[in-house]
């Protein structure tokens, strides 16, 4: 289990563990109803995923390229948040969380990191938070 380097992280990891152990399978449109508590979720899709860990009211993918400051947290400990139009996924103390075809019905959960690869995320925006 990632160990968190400041409260958000703490605070994403908690959020991200509970959507992780619900086994809910990918939804298009997916929590995109409201902000989502983790506790209440049902199928969501990846921004839906992404958007309920973080605490923020839902946007699509694309709208992820401008959140938080330009790259990937440094050293890898915080959050960081990979978007493209099509996509979204999320990095947290190093360990990547999101919709994945690793996961349960394609759904949000924890993904091994060698199903993340530095091509892959060349088509990605990262940006990061410095809380």
């Amino acid at each position: 289990e990632p160990t968190a380097s400041s409260s958000f992280a703490q605070t994403a990891r908690e959020r991200a563990n509970i959507i992780d152990r619900k086994h809910l399978p990918y939804l298009w449109g997916g929590g995109h109803g409201g902000k989502v508590d983790p506790r209440k979720a049902t199928p969501l899709d990846c921004s839906g995923a992404v958007s309920s860990v973080l605490g923020i009211n839902p946007r699509v993918s694309g709208d992820f390229a401008h959140w938080g400051s330009p790259g990937r947290a440094p050293g890898g400990k915080g959050v960081t948040v990979y978007s493209n139009p099509h996509h979204v996924l999320m990095e947290i103390d190093g360990h990547f969380w999101g919709t994945s075809q690793s996961n349960p019905g394609r759904g949000a959960g924890w993904i091994p990191r060698s199903q993340i690869s530095p091509e892959y995320l060349r088509g990605f925006v990262a940006r990061h938070t410095k809380r």
